[in-house]
This record gives structure tokens, sequence and C-alpha cells, in this order.
């Protein structure tokens, strides 16, 4: 026998894989009857549209397009601030400070504007 949810005890005659092959064959048959069910017009509608691919918006896709062109930019700067602090670093101290501050700020800005390119790509290739 068994606890079912709510407190209630069932008792099943057999073994456990005789259990396991009932408690299949119950959520089967609970699996058949919810999608035997009529969905209403208006459900039918949404999962209809939910089915066909998202395309980019106009918005996105001038976004997807200027991101195709920052992130090289901000990758050029960021090696021309490493090769600066490599090769000729600064003499002050605040010279260093600033451009090691710039160069972690590149480094998250390529980060996110890579981040969100891969989404949109994704968004597009998809549609």
């Amino acid at each position: 026998f068994t606890i079912e949810p709510g407190g209630n005890n069932r008792q099943y005659p057999g073994n456990y894989s005789i259990y396991l092959e009932y408690k299949q064959a119950e959520e089967a048959a609970a699996k058949e009857a919810e999608a035997a069910k009529p969905t209403p017009a208006k459900e039918r509608g949404r999962t209809q549209n939910t089915n066909k691919p998202r395309r980019l918006s106009f918005k996105e896709r001038q976004e997807f397009e200027g991101l195709e062109r920052k992130i090289p930019e901000l990758e050029t700067e960021k090696a021309e601030i490493e090769a600066t602090l490599y090769a000729n670093p600064p003499d002050g101290y605040t010279q260093v400070r600033e451009l090691s501050e710039r160069l972690a700020q590149l480094a998250r800005e390529i980060d996110e504007a890579t981040e969100r390119w891969l989404a949109l790509a994704e968004v597009d290739a998809n549609s």
C-alpha cells in the first residue's frame, strides 16, 4: 500500500514492479485525457503565435548592427591601453590608475556588448 497526496492510503496488489507499471499506466492515461481536451479558441490563437520564430524588431536590428561596429572599436581601445601599460608605463601613479580603471571599464563594456550581441544573433538566426 502507499500513502497518496492528501494523506489517503491506497493498497496495490503485487510487488513494487507491478506498482510502478500501474502508476505509469495511470500517468499515461492522465496525459492522454489532458491532450484530448479541446482548447478554447482564445488559447489556440496564442499557441499558434508562439510557434512562429521570433524576428528582430527594427530597433533590435539597429542595435545588433551598432554592436557589430562598437565591439571592435572597444577591443581596439583596450588593446591600445594594454600596449601603453606594458610597453611604456606612465611615470605617475594617477595615470596608471586611470588607465587601469579605463581598462576594467572597457572589459565590462565588451562583455556586456558581446552578451547582448549573442542574444540578438540567436534570435536573428532562428528567424
